[in-house]
Formats: structure tokens, sequence, C-alpha cells
């Protein structure tokens, strides 16, 4: 890959944006061509022998985790620096990428193929000309645009799970293009259905019509064993060449086209609503369940997923123009078997379940840039782009199932009914649930959520001399707005009687008093009253739309006073406006079209920010730099968190809603350091920071509604926190060793965080948990490490060694009453959640052959076979004992038999090993 181009005299710079130019240029003048606040992997130093993905790619970068989200193994989060997901952010190709989590920050950095990465980044000081929506980290992804020479490449490979493979696949009927990532309408809504977008509900159809609606919907409860587990598959074709013209333009196009399809068997043990006020540590009350809701569950989980890269650039002059364009296509179909299955607020009699849940996810991201060199002599730079991603998340037929199993035939089952459910009349807002049926486990739901996503940016860099120091002036303006929309339909499933899986869905069951579905959703009726206007079900928020304005302007002043001493300093002003609504689609007589009917008032948040910057560097010694920096950023609600929007986990019990009275927060970050290049390849550095978060945004638990056996988890903002904490690195490559110069070729990294966190406690706005006490702030754990080896000697083997490790760290802070412990220690009446730590070993070995034409890659990922544990601390002493151990007895859930700490969610681990083999045609 060309990392720079002569043009005419004029060097110009690999960079694709002004924030990367001021790193290039900034790199340039530090010593010795390092930023010690900017780690980066290069063109030189990526590549598939290496890393395998692009989440891989970025372990390689000190200081930064990669995380799998659990129950979203395609989805990764970032913790840089011991800060959590919520306070870093992603920038591809200088554009913000979206966050594929809508109540999170989390990316399928898996996607993204090693062989069109040309860089990474990792700004770990925000500095003005870098978007303010990171506290933690930054990290910078540039793909390539110009190849150094023709060639045609292909790529295929395998792999396997030491858990699954062999074993019987069980999963959804499949659809003939599902393999291509593809499965077409096989579980969409029938198209004549009714949803929450038509004329007329379910319920308003007379009950032929009704019978005949629903014998429409699919029969697919019962799983297709599709034989033992198949490998893992990777396949890529890429493209890539180098057209010059006979004016000196030259024109680059890369293309790639890749495929990759899994079958994965996972098992997990859920644990859920500690019932503490009836029975605190040490549990002497043998005669009451300990924990309320329970499951057993093994998990079958198909993947496929298409990508493509089409990237082109032309250079001409001193310009460069560049067009990249990214599409992937994931589909992920997950059958849960569930057994061992206790609900008491349901069904005392119903104990195994099933859960459908797939997911279809479309993404394109297509950016038009410029970079311009001005002036006689090139050296004022303009930097613009103009991008648009797409985003849509569908989860056709998601069917959860809570069934009684016949004790005499095992192999028949009943729905389960649900023990207590009062009417409820749409004209009486007074009317009540006892139990809120739209979270119940026996129901099918189809939700699809569609966002647009608009960048602009265009920024100016000047370079100019004062007392014989070279100055560089920058600034820019950019703006962002994304739309986002969501629709879903929930059809809540009753019918009596023991039937076959094949047979308990079928469509000769439908019939009045046999099975029957019911809209939990209904639109917005045409029901006049006097006051002439149309009633609106205010329980009902299944469709919400929602935007967000961000506007932007920077100025920036990279001085050097002298020659061994700078001030970089900016001033950055961000304009953000959010609006959200839950919607419904009301229909009026004697109009085709519907009206669409806010039914609660708009969530607007809107907030100017004034957010500047400074870092002081001073290098007393050739080798020796020392930094001192200030800058305050924002952390920002997603869209739906501001939503009034419930979506239930049944694999959980958890309730997630949103929270309409959530606001900024604003950080106010502090660092010094200093950093040491004992030689070349070498560097060593050390910095501490402190960190006041005001309002940060934490989920909190609390129950739900009336229900015994699920909770809830809302967002809020909580009072202030501090955070100080100490980061340490170094990178070497051992070349100062005298007469052994093959030491060049080994490159050792390590990196870490060490970091205390203090959230205060105090009220916070919610009527179900109006306080909060004193805590460690969510998501950021004590302490982070990752470390690595990559062994490059020529003619051999190439090795590359990646480690991670964790901390313990809050995930939802608990609520309700406080109550203390013979120990001393004290604990909620629903404790928080928690991540057990955790380490990941990764190692990858590949060989080069015939002239490095052939690479032969093999590798196994998390050899330390670490599981992911999340906990509730039961005894008050902040750490994770042994696990809390359950009987079943009286028909009724778990009884304490052992151990002390609640096991929320334990996933059971196992390594993934994977062999490729790739040709490169020049």
């Amino acid at each position: 890959m060309l990392n720079q181009r002569r043009r005419a005299g004029f060097l110009l710079p690999a960079c694709s944006s002004i924030l990367l130019l001021l790193a290039c240029t900034r790199a340039a003048a530090q010593t010795p061509g390092y930023d010690s606040t900017i780690a980066r992997l290069g063109p030189t130093t990526i590549q598939p022998g290496t890393d395998k993905d692009g989440a891989q790619l970025l372990k390689r970068l000190n200081g930064v985790i990669v995380e799998n989200k659990a129950g979203a193994a395609y989805l990764s989060s970032l913790n840089i620096s011991g800060m959590g997901e919520r306070y870093n952010q992603v920038l591809f190709n200088g554009a913000p990428l979206p966050s594929f989590s809508p109540t999170g920050r989390a990316w399928p950095l898996d996607l993204i193929p090693v062989e069109t990465i040309e860089e990474v980044r990792v700004f770990k000081i925000a500095s003005s000309s870098i978007p303010a929506g990171a506290a933690g980290g930054t990290i910078a992804i540039r793909t390539r645009d110009m190849p150094d020479h023709n060639f045609f490449y292909i790529k295929a490979g395998g792999g396997f799970s030491s858990a699954t493979t062999g074993k019987d696949f069980y999963s959804d009927k499949r659809s003939g293009g599902e393999w291509l990532s593809f499965p077409g309408s096989v579980r969409n809504l029938p198209g004549a259905f009714p949803t929450t977008r038509s004329q007329f509900s379910l319920d308003q159809l007379n009950p032929q019509e009704q019978v005949a609606q629903s014998k429409a919907l699919s029969n697919n409860l019962a799983p297709v064993n599709h034989g033992s587990a198949k490998p893992n598959d990777n396949v890529a074709l890429a493209f890539g060449r180098v057209i010059s013209l006979k004016k000196g333009e030259t024109i680059g196009i890369l293309a790639l086209i890749n495929h990759q399809g899994a079958e994965r068997i996972d098992g997990s043990t859920v644990q859920a609503v500690p019932d503490l006020p009836a029975n605190l540590y040490p549990f002497a009350d043998g005669s009451k369940p300990l924990v309320k809701s329970l499951s057993e569950d093994i998990h079958y989980r198909y993947t496929s997923q298409l990508g493509a890269t089409l990237n082109a650039s032309i250079l001409f002059g001193n310009s460069k123009i560049s067009l990249k364009n990214f599409f992937s296509h994931r589909f992920t179909n997950t059958y849960t078997r569930r057994s061992q299955l206790f609900k008491p607020d349901e069904d005392s009699l119903a104990h195994t379940g099933i859960n459908y849940l797939t997911e279809q996810t479309t993404f394109l991201h297509t950016q038009l840039s410029g970079e311009h060199a001005l002036g006689g002599d090139g050296k004022f730079k303009l930097s613009w782009q103009a991008s648009y991603a797409y985003l849509r998340q569908q989860n056709p037929d998601e069917r959860n199932f809570l069934l009684r199993q016949d004790t005499v035939n095992g192999n028949t089952y009943e729905i389960a009914r649900p023990q207590v459910i009062l009417s409820v009349d749409p004209l009486n807002p007074n009317s009540q649930r006892t139990i809120d049926p739209s979270f119940t486990n026996s129901a099918r739901q189809w939700r699809d959520a569609t966002e647009h996503n608009f960048t602009g940016s265009v920024g100016i860099l000047v370079p100019f001399h004062v007392s014989g120091q070279e100055q560089v002036l920058s600034g820019g303006v950019s703006i962002q707005s994304k739309y986002r929309v969501l629709h879903s339909d929930l059809l809540l499933t009753r019918g009596t009687g023991y039937y076959s899986l094949n047979d308990l869905l079928a469509p000769e069951r439908y019939f009045p008093g046999g099975l029957t579905v019911a809209n939990y959703f209904i639109n917005g009726r045409s029901i006049f009253a006097a006051s002439n206007s149309a009633y609106i079900d205010g329980t009902n928020r299944g469709n919400y739309v929602a935007s967000s304005n961000l506007g932007s302007a920077y100025i920036m002043l990279e001085d050097h006073l002298m020659r061994s001493l700078s001030l970089n300093w900016g001033l950055r002003l961000e304009s953000n406006s959010q609006l959200v609504s839950s919607t419904q689609y009301a229909y009026s007589a004697g109009f085709k079209n519907p009206q669409l009917l806010t039914i609660d008032e708009n969530t607007r948040v809107t907030n100017t920010d004034v957010l500047p910057s400074v870092e002081l560097v001073y290098r007393p010694l050739s080798k020796v730099q020392l930094h001192a920096a200030g800058f305050r950023t924002v952390s920002r609600p997603e869209l739906q968190e501001l939503s009034a929007y419930r979506h239930y986990d049944a694999l959980s019990f958890m309730v997630t809603t949103g929270n309409q009275l959530l606001a900024n927060s604003l950080v106010s970050n502090y660092d010094i350091g200093v950093d040491w290049f004992p030689h070349t390849g070498s560097h060593i550095a050390v910095a501490g920071f402190y960190k006041k978060i005001d309002q940060p945004i934490e989920n909190i638990l609390s129950p739900y509604s009336n229900s015994v056996g699920n909770l809830a988890s809302t967002p809020y903002n909580t009072p202030s926190a501090d955070v100080r904490g100490l980061t340490a690195s170094f990178r070497t490559n051992l070349s100062f060793i005298a007469d052994a110069g093959w030491l060049t070729d080994l490159t050792f990294f390590a990196g870490g965080s060490w970091l205390t966190s203090s959230a205060s406690g105090g009220a916070i706005k919610s009527t179900v948990t109006p306080n909060v006490v004193e805590h460690k702030l969510s998501g950021s754990p004590d302490r982070t490490m990752n470390a690595g080896v990559v062994i490059q000697v020529p003619r051999c083997p190439m090795l590359t060694v990646l480690y991670n490790r964790i901390g313990d760290y809050i995930s939802a802070l608990g609520s309700g009453t406080r109550y203390r412990l013979p120990n001393a220690a004290e604990v909620s009446a629903i404790p928080d959640y928690r991540v057990k730590d955790r380490d990941q070993l990764d190692i990858q070995i590949s060989q080069k052959l015939f002239k490095a034409r052939i690479q032969l890659i093999a590798g196994v990922n998390n050899l330390t076979n670490s599981a992911y544990t999340e906990y509730q601390d039961l005894n008050g002493n902040k750490k994770y004992d042994q696990p809390l151990s359950l009987i079943i007895k009286n028909n009724s859930g778990g009884f304490f038999n052992g151990g002390v700490d609640n096991t929320v969610l334990s996933i059971k681990a196992q390594r993934t090993y994977y062999l490729t083999v790739s040709y490169l045609f020049r």
C-alpha cells in the first residue's frame, strides 16, 4: 500500500482528514517520530499474518481492550485506559462509526477485513480537532484506496470451536439463501396480517377473519436437526489495480469481497432475582426460595455474513480525491433450548422453554473525500469529506415460549398459562394489568430498526513560522445528522392442550376457543369523542422515531515556543439536538394514508458545549518527553435510551427501558506523563490522569412492575464521579542487544491501566429508585492489561501472541433497601450486576512460501478458555467468591445449597481454532 505519493516535488501524506493530517504533522515533530498520546499501527505492521480481522488488530494497540458483548458475540465493545464502552468512540475513514447497539457503544469490528485496513490509531488525549464524544479514547481506522501494484488475491480457510464440532446442531428452518446471509422473507409477517402500521388491528376483525389471518402465521416452533455442526468457513477475493495516465494522474482501485460462516454451540446458566429481603447472607432460612428465576440454556448459533469493499482514488497535481465504500450483511439465527426453567410470576408448572432470535443486519458506508495542497509550495492543506451510513437491524419472528411438558408423554407440550392477567379496556386509562403480558415467555415479536447517518466536514491546516519556529494553525467545521425509525409488532399467544412441537402452532389449532394470538401494540384508533380528539393508548410504545443533529467547529494552534517546548491548544464548539417520539399510526375515515401520532411528549435534548483543550509538550533530552494536558469531552445518550420503548430479553429475565429525562454528561480530563525512547524502535511511557464526570449515565436495576421474576434496567444520570488512574506501556524490538541483529525481528509490547473511581451517592430523577449509594463508576474496572509479542524472522514462520486481561467491574447498579449483614457489610435488596475479571490469550502463526505468494495461517483464540461470568456480590465484600449453588424442591425453584455469590449469567468457554490459505497473484 502506498503510504505517500510524490507529485511535482510535493509530498502528500496518506491522511484522510484534518484530524489525521494533524496526527501526521505532530508525529513528524515528536522525538523520535512517535507521539506519546497517539498509538499507531501502519501499513508495514498490518497484514493477515499478524491479524485475523479488525477486532484482533486493535488488540495490538497499547491500552486497548476489545471485549465481546455477552449475548451479542459479534459485537465488540472497547475499554481504553480503563474507561468503559460509553466513553470511547470509533472513527471510520474520519467519520464517526454508528453504534450497532441501540443502548450502548459496540461495533462488529471483526467484519472489517484486515486486508483493507491501512492504518489504525488510538488517540488517548483528545484535541479540538477530534469529535468530543470520548473521554477514554478514540480509535481511528483508515482503509486502503491506493495499492502498491496490480494484484489479485484469494483466501480460503476453515475453523472450529472446541465445544461445538461433532455435536448435533439444531436450528430454525432454513431458506435457500441463508448460507449467503440472505434469508428472504421466510420469517416475515404475512403480507395482509394487521400490524401497528395497519388501518385495523387483529382484534378489530371479525372472528372468521382473525382465524384466517392467524392460520397464515408460520408453524415454525420445532427445531430442525441439521446434522453434525459444520466447520467455520472464511473465503475472500480481492483485486487491486494502479492506472497511470499520460498527464501524470494516478488512479488506484481496490475491491474485496468476503464471506464467513459459522455454527457454534454455547451453554449458559442464568440465576436472576435473588430474594434477599426474605433470606439474607448467610442464607439461614432454607425454607424459602433464594433465587426466583432460573434457566439452564443451550444456544445453537448459526451465522453467515457477506462483506464487500470498493475503494478508488485519483492523484492529480497536489490533490487526492477518494471514494470509499464498505458493505456488510450479517444473518444470525440462534435457537435456545431452555431447561430447569422457573419463572414464578407466569406458570409454576412450566419448566421448559424455547427461544428463537434472528438478527439480520445490513450496513453500508460510503464516503467521498478530498485532500488538497494549496499555495505555491503546497504547505496549506485543505481536507473535506461527505459520508453516508445506512444501518438496518431486523428481528423477524422472535419466538419466546414458556412450556409445560407432559409428565407422561415427554414429547408433548402446552403453552404456559399466565397466572393472573386482568383485562385492559383500551378506552379506560385507569384499567391495569397485574402482569404485563408484553413480557411473558409466550409471544412472537417482529422488530425493524432503520438508521440513516449523514456526515460532512471541511478543514484547513496552515503552517507558518514565528521567530524561526514552525507553527501550525488548523480549523474546521462539521455536521452530523442521524434519523432512526423503529417498528415492532408483538403477538401474545395463548392456547391450552398438549401437542408436539411440530403441532403446537399448527394452522388447524387456530379457532375461537382454541389457539389465539392478539396484538399487544395497537394503533391510535379513529374513535372521536366530543372533544374531537383521537384516543391513544399511552401504554403501547412499540414504535418510535428519533433524530439527532450535531454541528461543530474548532480552531487549534500547535505552537512551537522553542525547539524543545510546544503548546497545542484549541477550542471546539459542539451544538447537539436529540429528538425522540413514541408513535402510533391512526387512520381517519375518508383518508387513505395514516396520521403519525405521538403518544408521549417529544423527548428533546438540546445542548451547546464549549470544549477547550490544551497540551504542553517538553523535551528536556533527545530521548525524553514530558506532557501535560487538559481537555473537556461530552458523553451523550443513544437515541433509544431517550425513548419510552421497552424490550424484554427472556433469556436474562430483563426488561430494558429508556429514560426520557436523560441528559448529556460533561467530562473534564487532565493527563500528565513522561515518555522515554531508549533506542530506535523502543518506547516506554507512564502517565497519570484524573477525570471529573458530571451526571454520568449509568444503568440501574429495579423491580419491573408487579413482576416477581423480572428486573428492569433503566439508564439514569447519577451524581458526579471522580476517576483517578495510572497508565504504563512499553514497546521494544530488542535491537539494542549487541551482536544479535535477529532480535530486531522480535517486537514485545505491553500496556496496563490502574484506576480508582468514586461515584457519589445521592438523589436521581426517579420515583422507582430515588437514590443511589456511593459506588465505583460502572463499566470501569480497577485494572486492565494487554501484552503481546510479534516475531518476524525472515524465511521463518511469523508468530503473534496477544494477551488481554480486564478486571472486575460493575455493569449495572443495584437498588432498593440497604441491609446490614452479620459481617458488617451492606447490600441492596437488588445487588449490583458485576462482570468477573477474565483474561484471553490468542496465538497465531503464519508462513509465507514461494516468494510470499502463498501464505499459511493457523491460530487459536481464547487459549485460556476463560468463561464470561456476571454475578451479584451477596456478602458485600466487593469480589467474586464461591458461586451460589441451588437445588430445586417443592416445584418452586432455587433453594440455597451452598456457595456465596449469585451467578447471574455464566457462559461456558471454548477455544476456537482456524486455518487459512491465501495466494497473491501479482
